[in-house]
């Protein structure tokens, strides 16, 4: 008998006797069913992605992967589970999408007005169950703890995830005197973000800047003329655009 019950880790084997109609009976081993106790509930191990380090502007999407001590299921008759992530001026909370074994998957789509230096969630109490249920097989409910954000095993730990949604400013700060007898003129302009140049006409060089502030530009052999047309945007890392710099009309004259 079980009469004192079992304990965690313990087991039972159940034998099954079979006797048919005309009393013919199975030796007693035929079949079993062994029932083993779990009152362990899951706990969250790491939070990480699988998308690669770098920056994102809005409207890209990132995975979000919770790994956890045990394979799960979830339950979202009732409600969507959500982490919340820390963004700035407004939080993100994301919706769960998935599991697979013992990783929840959250998606989170980047959004105007968002940005992190290292995208974490907001706190150790980020994963909410929001009415849904997060279970092992045996039906113990996930510990929702997380690991302290940018502390061993949080998503900022793992992965480097900077969220820009701002757009770089560029303008200008010295015109090419005109006219001039440069026929490869230099052009100073200011910018509170580094990336990539690009014009809308003639080359130049640098194409590309590394420090903010003041930024010079030389321009390829012109002929001469007048230029009333030149252009230059910069492309941060996160794919964002500045304003379109309108250079100041010069004229090129080496007569």
């Amino acid at each position: 008998a079980l009469s004192a019950g079992l304990g965690e880790g313990e087991s039972v084997a159940f034998t099954a006797i079979i006797t048919d109609t005309a009393s013919q009976s199975t030796t007693g081993t035929a079949s079993g069913t062994t029932i083993a106790v779990d009152q362990t509930a899951p706990t969250i191990f790491y939070v990480t992605s699988t998308t690669n380090d770098g920056s994102y502007k809005a409207d890209v999407s990132l995975p979000i992967l919770v790994f956890c001590s045990e394979n799960l299921t979830v339950d979202t008759t009732a409600g969507t589970p959500t982490l919340t992530l820390e963004t700035g001026v407004s939080d993100a909370d994301v919706n769960y999408t998935s599991v697979s074994a013992s990783a929840l998957k959250f998606v989170y789509t980047v959004s105007a007005g968002h940005n992190s230096s290292d995208l974490d969630y907001k706190s150790n109490s980020a994963l909410s169950l929001n009415s849904g249920l997060i279970s092992d097989a045996a039906g113990n409910t996930l510990v929702l703890t997380l690991a302290d954000p940018a502390e061993s095993n949080s998503l900022s730990s793992s992965k480097d995830l900077v969220i820009d949604t701002t757009a770089p400013i560029i303008s200008e700060v010295t015109p090419i005197s005109t006219p001039t007898t440069d026929n490869t003129p230099s052009y100073v302009f200011t910018t509170n973000e580094t990336g990539t140049l690009t014009t809308g006409i003639n080359s130049f060089t640098p194409t590309s800047i590394s420090s903010t502030g003041n930024n010079t530009v030389t321009f390829s052999t012109l002929s001469d003329g007048t230029y009333n047309s030149e252009t230059i945007v910069l492309t941060d890392a996160a794919g964002n655009n500045s304003n379109t710099l309108s250079v100041t009309t010069f004229i090129v004259d080496t007569t």
